[in-house]
């Protein structure tokens, strides 16, 4: 006995060095780890998810549904319920929309949900995220200490913080530096048409130069052998 009101002091005072975080629902949380969505652990019917479970002494029964708000007996549209074993009378001790996320060292945070009962008595409830990844869900029932103060821990894979996936940046490249997108640039070719032109011209002026240049030598032959003959000719004449 003496162990489980230290612990619950113990968590008390961390609460109370942290501050609380005004929340829309307690279903998702942004933690500075990541995400946690409790929403698999939430009913959408009547029925709570965590229906009567004893709480230690045996004298409450407690109730508790994530997101969503549920009704038993007198306790309409809330998210936590206590009902007194001996007589059946409810307790509200949270509501969907009255809950703050606060810090914890060594768990995913918690969730502290406030609620005014029948009596006009505020009700704080302060429910510990437990992570872990083999469990779908536990609700431990930690009792009230001190008066009108009502601590749970849920225990639970959904209590684990989901990072928050990066979208890796795209190289830049010439149209997002630019804004507009780069002008094609022409592949070189091995030569260009002006130098094609004068590369075939002067093929074609060498060849015509060797053209000339073998019919001289060809009239140059005949002309010797005409040459020659005529000569040959005169000689044996004049013998």
């Amino acid at each position: 006995m003496l162990k489980l009101i230290f612990a619950l002091s113990l968590i008390n005072i961390v609460l109370c060095n942290n501050p609380l975080i005004n929340l829309k629902d307690g279903c998702t949380i942004e933690t500075t780890e990541g995400t946690i969505d409790l929403s698999p652990l939430g009913e959408s019917g009547v029925v709570p998810r965590f229906k009567d479970q004893a709480g230690p002494g045996m004298l409450y029964t407690y109730s508790f549904n994530p997101c969503t708000g549920f009704s038993e007996g007198t306790c309409n549209d809330v998210t936590i319920c206590q009902t007194l074993i001996s007589t059946g009378q409810n307790f509200k001790l949270g509501f969907p929309n009255m809950v703050q996320y606060q810090q914890v060292p060594g768990h995913s945070g918690a969730l502290v949900y406030t609620a005014v009962d029948q009596l006009n008595q505020l009700r704080t409830s302060t429910i510990t995220l437990t992570c872990q990844p083999n469990i779908e869900g536990q609700l431990i029932i930690r009792g009230e200490n001190p008066q009108l103060h009502y601590s749970f821990e849920l225990v639970s894979k959904y209590a684990c913080p989901m990072p928050v996936p990066t979208t890796p940046q795209p190289y830049p490249t010439a149209t997002s530096v630019t804004g507009r997108p780069p002008h094609p640039q022409p592949v070189p070719g091995l030569f260009s048409v002006k130098t094609s032109v004068i590369l075939l011209f002067s093929i074609q002026f060498t060849l015509v130069i060797i053209i000339i240049l073998l019919l001289i030598a060809v009239i140059g032959q005949i002309s010797r052998r005409n040459s020659a003959d005529s000569t040959s000719e005169k000689s044996q004449y004049s013998l």
